[in-house]
C-alpha cells in the first residue's frame, strides 16, 4: 500500500515538472524576454556577487550591477544560477548555465577549455599582512619560508608557487584566509586587490603591503560553441565602455584603478560616490544587535522552504524509482536465465562496490563529457 501511495506522490510530482517546463516554454512562444543564465558562487563574498546584508534574497556587487547591464542591452532577463567557485568552468560543460563571470582570470589554460569575453576588469594581486608587519613584508621574497595564504586555483596561488620556497595555504574562502591571518597562523595573504580592498583595507588589524603584484584580467566565460552569444556580450561589454556606464559601477564600488584608466584610456576624474563601496564597509564596522541577526535570519525562511520541498520532492521520486528498479533487479536475479541473472548481479555488485559520491560525481560530471546531458534535479 505505501508502494502505491509514493507512485502516486512520483508522478503527481513529475507532472507537476513537466507542467512547469511546459509553461516555460509557453512563455518563450509568447514573446516573452529570453533569459541569460549566469554563474557565480555568492558565497565569495564582496565585492563580486553576495548577499545584501538588509535582504539576503538579494544579489548585490559589481559583477552583478555589469552582468544586469549586459542583459539589459541584450534585451534579456537575467537570472543567477548558485555554483562553487571552482565549479564554474565545469557547470558550462554541464549546460547549467550560459555565462560564468566571477572574477575569472583570463589564463591561457583556461582558455583552451573556455571562451572568454573581452576583459571588463583588470586588477593586480595584493599583498595583505598584520599591522605592524607592513614593513618588513614588502614583497614575495620576504616571504621564503613562510606560510602564506590565498584562494584555491587562483592566479595568486600560480604565483606563488612560482616564486619558490613560500608555504602555500590554499582556501575554498577570503574571508577565511584573513581570519587564519589575524589570528597569526599566516604571515600574509595574497590576494585579488579587490578582495584586500574589501576585506582588509578598513581592519585596524590588517595592512596592505607593498606594491602591486602581477597583472588580473577579469572575463566572462561561456562555452566555446556559442560565438554567437560571445559577439553580442563582446558588444554590450563595449557599449558600456563607451557610455561611461562600466565606469560608474566601478566607481559605484570603489573598483576604479589606475590600470583600468589606462586600459579604458580614461584618466579623467569622477564625482561619482562610492555608495556601495561604503555602505559594505559601514555595515563591516557597525555591531549588530539582537534583532539585526532576527531579521537577518528570519530573510533565510523563504530559501530554507524552497530547499525543503525540493528535498521532498527529490526523496519521493528516488525512493518511487528505486523499489521499482530494486523490484525488478531482484526478479531479474532470481527468476530469469544465466545471462539475465549475470547481468543484474554485475549491476548490483557495480552499485554496491562504488562509493555513492563517486556514482554521483561521474553521472553529473563525466557523462556530460561523452554528450549525455542531464538537469540537476535528476541527476
Amino acid at each position: 500500500m505505501a508502494f502505491y501511495t509514493m507512485r502516486k506522490f512520483a508522478i503527481i510530482f513529475l507532472a507537476f515538472l513537466l507542467l512547469s517546463n511546459l509553461s516555460f516554454s509557453q512563455d518563450k512562444r509568447n514573446g516573452k524576454k529570453p533569459v541569460l543564465r549566469w554563474a557565480a558562487d555568492a558565497e565569495s563574498g564582496a565585492p563580486y556577487a553576495f548577499q545584501d546584508p538588509q535582504d539576503p534574497l538579494k544579489l548585490i556587487g559589481f559583477e552583478v550591477d555589469i552582468i544586469k547591464a549586459i542583459a539589459e542591452e541584450l534585451g534579456m532577463e537575467q537570472e543567477h544560477v548558485q555554483n562553487q567557485w571552482d565549479g564554474l568552468i565545469p557547470g558550462l560543460d554541464r549546460d547549467d548555465y550560459d555565462v560564468a563571470i566571477n572574477g575569472l582570470e583570463i589564463t591561457k589554460d583556461r582558455e583552451r577549455v573556455v571562451a572568454f569575453s573581452e576583459p571588463y576588469y583588470i586588477t593586480y594581486e595584493q599583498l595583505v599582512v598584520r599591522n605592524g608587519d607592513e614593513k618588513e613584508i614588502t614583497n614575495l621574497s620576504d616571504l621564503i619560508g613562510k606560510p602564506v595564504g590565498t584562494l584555491k586555483g587562483s592566479l595568486a596561488e600560480r604565483i606563488l608557487r612560482a616564486a619558490g620556497g613560500i608555504i602555500v595555504k590554499t582556501y575554498d574562502s577570503e574571508k577565511n584566509s584573513y581570519t587564519e591571518l589575524e589570528i597569526g597562523r599566516l604571515d600574509a595573504v595574497l590576494i585579488d586587490h579587490p578582495v584586500a580592498l574589501y576585506y582588509a583595507g578598513w581592519n585596524p588589524q590588517l595592512k596592505l603591503a607593498g606594491q602591486p603584484i602581477g597583472e588580473v584580467i577579469y572575463g566572462i566565460a561561456m562555452r566555446k560553441s556559442d560565438t554567437l552569444l560571445l559577439n553580442k556580450i563582446n558588444a554590450a561589454i563595449q557599449k558600456l565602455k563607451d557610455t561611461g556606464k562600466l565606469r560608474a559601477i566601478l566607481e559605484h564600488w570603489n573598483m576604479w584603478n589606475f590600470m583600468m584608466a589606462n586600459y579604458l584610456q580614461d584618466p579623467s576624474v569622477s564625482n561619482i560616490p562610492r555608495k556601495g563601496y561604503e555602505d559594505f564597509i559601514n555595515q563591516q564596522k557597525r555591531e549588530l544587535t539582537f534583532w539585526d541577526y532576527f531579521h537577518r535570519y528570519v530573510g533565510f525562511i523563504p530559501l530554507l522552504g524552497q530547499a525543503s520541498l525540493l528535498t521532498v520532492g527529490l526523496s519521493i521520486v528516488s525512493m518511487s524509482l528505486a523499489i521499482v528498479l530494486g523490484l525488478l533487479i531482484a526478479l531479474l536475479r532470481v527468476y530469469t536465465p544465466v545471462p539475465f541473472k549475470s547481468l543484474a548481479v554485475i549491476y548490483i555488485e557495480l552499485v554496491r562496490g562504488t562509493p555513492l559520491l563517486i556514482q554521483l560525481f561521474f553521472i553529473y560530471y563525466a557523462l556530460p563529457v561523452i554528450g549525455i546531458k542531464i538537469s540537476p534535479f535528476f541527476a
